[in-house]
């Protein structure tokens, strides 16, 4: 088949299925998108690499909206238990008691930070790869050894030790 039949058989393909749906456009942009269509189907398939990639971005925006739906989770449950409590009791500073709800806010949105010793790890115990730590926002200390999860400028991490040592003079307890 000619590129000019592909052409005019994709071109009339694109009419009934816009009449289908009571929809019209102009030929110029029906043409277009009979090319779109064709180029789309002349593209090779994606090498190893590039669905390996697209593997990994969807691990990444999985992640993410774990994360995401975590903090949603926090902050309805902290609105329930407000709702329980109800007003701040009578003779009580209002500002001290937003100061509190506001602290339990931030709290809900962004946890104080997690450390541990070991790598991060999925709930079946495979270890995150790299990508999913800094996704996750984990990130090492070299001086102590420990994995930390938030740690930022207004919480930083306190490292107990505050030389890193080379590895080769590295002593573990």
């Amino acid at each position: 088949m000619t590129d000019q039949k592909r052409r005019a058989r994709a071109f009339n393909a694109v009419g009934p299925a816009l009449s289908a749906h009571d929809q019209w456009l102009p030929l110029s942009v029906r043409q277009a998108v009979a090319d779109a269509v064709l180029a789309a189907l002349d593209e090779p398939a994606p090498a190893a690499t590039e669905t390996t990639d697209l593997e990994t971005t969807v691990r990444v925006v999985s992640a993410l909206h774990r994360s995401a739906e975590d903090t949603v989770t926090r902050v309805i449950t902290l609105h329930e238990q407000w709702v329980a409590a109800g007003p701040p009791p009578l003779g009580a500073p209002l500002a001290r008691w937003w100061d509190g709800r506001l602290a339990e806010l931030h709290d809900a949105i962004q946890p104080p930070a997690r450390e541990q010793r070991e790598r991060p790890t999925h709930p079946d115990g495979t270890p995150y790869r790299h990508h999913e730590i800094k996704a996750e926002g984990w990130e090492h200390c070299d001086g102590c050894r420990l994995w930390g999860q938030w740690w930022t400028a207004g919480t930083p991490h306190q490292c107990t030790n505050d030389r890193v040592q080379p590895a080769d003079q590295t002593t573990e307890k």
